[in-house]
């Protein structure tokens, strides 16, 4: 059984990201906006990047939204 004390034990992570003229972002089904890659502390070595499909992935008049892990090392560590 879970309690208030186990939660507030546990790491979280706030990322904000802003995306300029999102109102704009009219593209088709299927194409995709990438967040700038960013690391979180406890996991050095995983970069990852938050991908926003403004008019959804496979569906249209929905917005996508996934976490995905990026291969590269241009990215920030967050604490």
């Amino acid at each position: 059984m879970s309690n208030n004390a186990d939660i507030e034990s546990e790491a979280w992570l706030t990322f904000f990201w802003n995306v300029e003229n999102y109102s704009y972002c009219w593209q088709e089904q299927g194409i995709e906006v990438f967040s700038p890659a960013f690391k979180v502390g406890m996991l050095e070595n995983a970069a990852w990047h938050l991908v926003v499909f403004p008019n959804g992935d496979t569906e249209e008049d929905f917005i996508s939204y996934f976490l995905i892990r990026a291969y590269d090392d241009d990215s920030k560590a967050l604490r």
